[in-house]
């Protein structure tokens, strides 16, 4: 589930809520007026950043910053399984993120 918003629609606000064992990722280039929002639980995880995703989005941003909410923590571990798997898949990529906020598990 992604989501994505160029300059020319500079009243589209992109997010997502409910984000307990999921995790919650916005990436906004303000350079290039790009933003980024998808919402990654463990079905969706494993795709956090290639296919036709958030991959797609950054080779087009100059200055990405990163934004991830949730993940929260719960006895299933879902949340850190979800957490590990996407912060794993981010850190794959040859692009630098500057993380600008980091408000999950815990």
């Amino acid at each position: 589930e992604g989501s994505c918003t160029w300059a020319a629609d500079l009243d589209v606000v992109i997010g997502s809520e409910s984000a307990t064992t999921c995790v919650v990722l916005v990436v906004l280039d303000r350079t290039e007026r790009i933003a980024y929002a998808a919402h990654h639980d463990e079905g969706t995880c494993e795709h956090a950043v290639g296919g036709s995703g958030l991959l797609d989005i950054l080779i087009r941003m100059r200055a990405p910053e990163l934004y991830c909410v949730g993940s929260f923590k719960e006895p299933s571990g879902a949340s850190e399984r979800v957490l590990h798997r996407v912060l794993r898949a981010l850190h794959s990529t040859p692009f630098r993120l500057v993380v600008r906020l980091a408000c999950v598990w815990d």
